[in-house]
């Protein structure tokens, strides 16, 4: 039996749309999110103020145990993360070569690498 069946006996036939998926509150949601996403200006960092972000950290004492203790700042957090992402990125190796162009050895720490860019 066809949709020509289905009609004639009473049932109604109707195709799934988007809205009636996700519910017109949750489309008119993902609308509102979306248009946000795209109005929201982006703005990057420079090199200038990551370093003055890192003069903490780059000029803290390690203890006994080689650890440093960070003071629960943004610039702290931000440069901490900056450079636990460059760490991971310099060990990416494709065709035998670095992903970043750099030569990093594999032991070096993190707070080496914030001393190097601090200097």
């Amino acid at each position: 039996m066809g949709n020509e069946g289905l009609r004639s006996i009473g049932v109604h036939y109707r195709r799934a749309s988007i809205a009636r998926l996700i519910g017109m509150h949750g489309l008119r949601w993902w609308l509102t999110l979306a248009f946000w996403i795209a109005a929201v200006p982006a703005c990057a960092e420079t090199a200038l103020e990551v370093q003055s972000w890192c003069g903490d950290i780059a000029h803290a004492r390690l203890n006994g145990e080689h650890k440093v203790y960070l003071s629960r700042t943004f610039e702290d957090g931000f440069c901490w993360g900056a450079f636990a992402a460059l760490q991971a990125a310099s060990n990416f190796i494709s065709a035998d070569q670095s992903v970043l162009w750099i030569c990093a050895p594999t032991e070096a720490t993190r707070v080496q690498y914030i001393k190097i860019f601090s200097v």
